[in-house]
C-alpha cells in the first residue's frame, strides 16, 4: 500500500458540549498541539446542534494510528475516536479485506445529521473559534 495513500494530513475533531467529558476545550487542543510540534495549513472550526467539529490540515502528513492518537489528546469525543482506532486496526491488520478508498473514508465528521429523515442538526462555521483556535496552536510560550 503506497504510504500517499495510507498516511493523512487531516485531524478532524468531534466535541459535545452537553456531555461532560467530550466538551471542547480550546487550550487543550493548543497544549497538545504545540506539546506534539504541529503545524497546520488550515483550521476551521462549526458549530453543530450538540457541539462544535474542528478541522485541522496539517503541514506534513502522519499515520492513521498517529492522526487517532492526536485526536484523542485533544479531547475529540472518546467513543468516536475508539472506533477510529477499531477501523485503523481492521485496515492495518486485514488490507486485504478494504478497498483502498478505505484509508480515505476512516475518519469522516458529518456536515449534516437527520433523525427520521428530519434535519437535526447542520455545521455552522464559527470565525470567531476558528481565530481562537489559530491562536493558541500557533502560542509559543510553555506551560
Amino acid at each position: 500500500m503506497s504510504e500517499d495513500l495510507v498516511f493523512t494530513d487531516e485531524i478532524l475533531l468531534d466535541f459535545d458540549n452537553s456531555h461532560p467529558g467530550k466538551a471542547l476545550d480550546v487550550e487543550r487542543i493548543g497544549y497538545i498541539a504545540r506539546k506534539l510540534r504541529l503545524e497546520f495549513k488550515e483550521i476551521k472550526a462549526y458549530r453543530t446542534a450538540k457541539g462544535f467539529h474542528v478541522y485541522m490540515k496539517l503541514k506534513e502528513k502522519v499515520h492513521p494510528i498517529t492522526a487517532v492518537l492526536i485526536q484523542a489528546l485533544m479531547g475529540s469525543d472518546y467513543a468516536r475516536e475508539a472506533y477510529n482506532a477499531i477501523r485503523v486496526y481492521n485496515l492495518l491488520a486485514f488490507p486485504e479485506k478494504y478497498p483502498p478508498y478505505m484509508w480515505q473514508a476512516w475518519n469522516v465528521l458529518y456536515k449534516e445529521k437527520y433523525v427520521d429523515g428530519k434535519l437535526v442538526s447542520k455545521e455552522e462555521y464559527d470565525e470567531e473559534l476558528t481565530k481562537k483556535l489559530w491562536e493558541v496552536v500557533k502560542r509559543h510560550d510553555e506551560e
